[in-house]
């Protein structure tokens, strides 16, 4: 046994009260995190960012038939803006075992433009200014690059 001394919370389920979050511990003195439990938390990061994504083309679909207003669309993408915020902070305080930081790097890196988007979509929807558009596009695009380079890490990790 080794002294825990950092807590980081996680909320896979979304849970009704703080008490009921799951949390996950890191090492003291530089250990690195669990292999399992850093499996599992990668896990519930990856699904949170395709709820996300899912539901920012939701919310855009919506936006494009004009089934809901922009500062509607603003609202909802803000909310999703702030989970992947926390998403972001979670993955920036871990430490992974060298052999995930090649896939935890790409991972940070799918979350922090999937992050960029849903702020610059924000901004469109309120602003209705395509300079957003654009740069939302980009951060996309980005996004799902470093999403395809992470998932290609993890089969690799898996086989080895």
């Amino acid at each position: 046994n080794h002294s825990l001394t950092e807590e980081v919370l996680v909320n896979p389920i979304y849970p009704s009260t703080p008490s009921e979050s799951r949390s996950i511990w890191l090492g003291s003195n530089n250990e690195s995190m669990d292999a399992s439990i850093y499996q599992d938390l990668m896990d519930v990061v990856w699904i949170q960012y395709m709820e996300d994504l899912n539901y920012s083309s939701y919310v855009l679909d919506e936006f494009v038939n004009k089934n809901i207003s922009g500062m509607e669309a603003m609202a909802s993408t803000t909310s999703l803006f702030t989970l992947t915020s926390q998403n972001v902070d979670l993955l920036d305080k871990i430490k992974p075992r060298s052999k995930f930081m090649q896939y935890h790097n790409t991972t940070l890196d799918a979350m922090i433009n999937l992050e960029g988007y849903l702020w610059n979509m924000a901004k469109f929807y309120e602003s209705n200014r395509r300079v957003y558009a654009i740069q939302a596009h980009e951060n996309f695009n980005e996004s799902m690059s470093s999403y395809e380079t992470a998932s290609d890490i993890s089969a690799q990790l898996k086989r080895a």
